[in-house]
């Protein structure tokens, strides 16, 4: 239990990296830019989850149920829940189960000019031409890309695909649910506001924060 942990009236404990199955996304390029290609590589459990913990995604999962929510979360195991997310690249956990040493894909950041057959001779040249540090290259969309990714190939501040989606093409605030502007009468009785989100780079989660020498 950790100190914040302590602090709470509900403790729903997580079991810990060996004792749940999940996948994991590495870079195969240093410059992980425009010619990284990924590998993503299944971290099947070791254990069973000991005594009364579950894994994160089954506590998400549950607790999603019991909100009434079943419909978003049909899942029974972790793999199902995997085959899901990972349908998008076309691979299963049961690939991933049979290539411990993990499946390289090419992201969709690998631009459409630059796949297929004419792409890799593209790509090649660029390579030879020592474009290496295209990623990093000023005004590059001048050059190379003819504009930005967007429907204008210009900058978008007024996103016309989050239109197009029903949603608002600005950003805009709006106020907490429960916060004193929005509930001023709850804000009478719990006065205190939680601000989440904030972390330090030395940090990870709430560990890290016991060594003195991180502390200076």
């Amino acid at each position: 239990m950790t100190p914040t942990a302590e602090l709470a009236d509900i403790v729903l404990p997580a079991c810990t990296f060996l004792e749940k199955t999940r996948y994991a996304t590495y870079s195969t390029h240093a410059d992980h830019s425009w010619n990284a290609r990924s590998r993503i590589v299944l971290s099947p459990k070791v254990v069973d989850p000991l005594y009364e913990s579950w894994s994160d995604w089954k506590i998400i999962c549950e607790l999603g149920k019991k909100l009434g929510y079943a419909e978003y979360f049909p899942w029974e195991t972790r793999e199902e829940a995997i085959d899901y997310e990972l349908e998008p690249p076309g691979i299963t956990c049961e690939q991933l189960r049979a290539h411990p040493e993990g499946i390289t894909i090419t992201p969709p950041l690998m631009y459409k000019k630059f796949s297929g057959f004419f792409g890799g001779i593209l790509r090649s040249i660029l390579r030879m031409a020592k474009f290496k540090d295209y990623p990093e290259m000023y005004r590059k969309y001048e050059v190379f890309m003819e504009g930005f990714f967007t429907p204008s190939k210009k900058i978008a501040l007024y996103s016309e695909r989050l239109e197009e989606l029903g949603y608002d093409p600005l950003p805009v605030y709006k106020e907490p649910a429960e916060s004193p502007v929005s509930r001023p009468d709850l804000a009478t009785e719990y006065p205190l506001i939680l601000i989440t989100g904030v972390k330090q780079e030395m940090y990870t989660h709430s560990m890290m924060c016991n060594i003195p020498e991180l502390h200076e």
